[in-house]
């Protein structure tokens, strides 16, 4: 991703590392775009018992995968 605004795409630059790390270390609390729409349509095709969904219930199992 790439801003136009100097300052944004520093904190992008920096943040990178940081969210990649924490997307192997801590895959409960990091969810991609793809498993979440990969999960949305899961959950409108075969519903789900929460109304709400948290990362941990989109990442895991029986929804997004």
């Amino acid at each position: 991703m790439r801003s136009k605004t100097a300052w944004v795409q520093a904190i992008y630059v920096v943040a990178a590392p940081l969210l990649s790390y924490l997307a192997r270390t801590a895959p409960k609390y990091m969810t991609t775009s793809e498993q979440l729409g990969r999960a949305m349509i899961k959950v409108a095709r075969d519903g789900y018992p929460k109304p709400v969904l948290e990362s941990e219930d989109i990442n895991g199992d029986s929804v997004g995968r």
